[in-house]
């Protein structure tokens, strides 16, 4: 699962990445060195107009336009009565999200990239007690973790989908976020006129190798706690 992660927005980067991004909201983006739910964080998705296309063919070498955005951290269905709704579930699994009533709808058409630095993760398998890891990957590129999003009262919300552990992370936890590659990968997750049996092609586990991952200091076990200090390897 993806309970907390470290969102640092970096417009090079973000632009190398993806080219196809309009706009420049990277001043509004406030940089997380300790991302919680319920928090307002960057999404990539595509723009409005686009992201309406879903009837277009798919066509991977022509890009839709992109757009980051801020939205809370926690889905909350845009079909929700209620005028302040608590966020929702910060992780789908994406064994169910084509079935679930409250993942289906955003799953066809609301589907984001939510780019993070690295993850944290808490586990008793390898350490005890237990202990924080932080998680990047190991070619210091940024994660992009496959995601979905929903407006609610000019709001917008959003959540991780996770995978199956593969056998590197497996002693960690056994889900990860789904981790998607740039290029063709991101770009089948963010076309709006993707197929759902491609889409169901990019829920794979980590391969070997992608990540690595060190101990740090249990201080991120308090959302308020922030810095780059928290990242940091730590034998405490």
């Amino acid at each position: 699962m993806c309970g907390r992660f470290v969102a640092r927005y970096s417009p090079e980067v973000m632009r190398r990445l993806f080219p196809e991004l309009e706009g420049n909201p990277y001043a509004t983006l406030k940089e997380r060195w300790n991302a919680a739910p319920t928090q307002s964080l960057g999404i990539i998705r595509p723009v409005a107009a686009a992201a309406n296309a879903t009837t277009a063919p798919s066509d991977l070498s022509h890009p839709v336009p992109l757009e980051l955005v801020e939205a809370t951290w926690g889905l909350i269905p845009s079909w929700s009565k209620e005028e302040n709704p608590k966020p929702g579930p910060i992780n789908a699994r994406c064994e169910t999200v084509a079935t679930n009533g409250l993942f289906r709808v955003p799953f066809r058409s609301r589907r984001c990239i939510v780019p993070a630095s690295g993850f944290y993760e808490w586990q008793e398998r390898m350490l005890a007690p237990k202990r924080p890891l932080y998680i990047t990957r190991a070619d210091d590129e940024p994660l992009l973790m496959a995601g979905l999003y929903e407006p609610h009262r000019g709001r917008d919300s959003f959540t991780i989908v996770t995978v199956a552990a593969g056998d590197s992370t497996r002693d960690i936890h056994d889900r990860t976020p789904a981790v998607l590659e740039p290029g063709d990968e991101a770009r089948a997750w963010l076309n709006p006129a993707t197929q759902p049996e491609t889409l169901a092609g990019l829920f794979h586990p980590v391969r070997d190798g992608l990540l690595q991952w060190h101990p740090v200091s249990t201080r991120v076990n308090n959302p308020r706690n922030e810095g780059p200090e928290l990242i940091q390897r730590t034998e405490e």
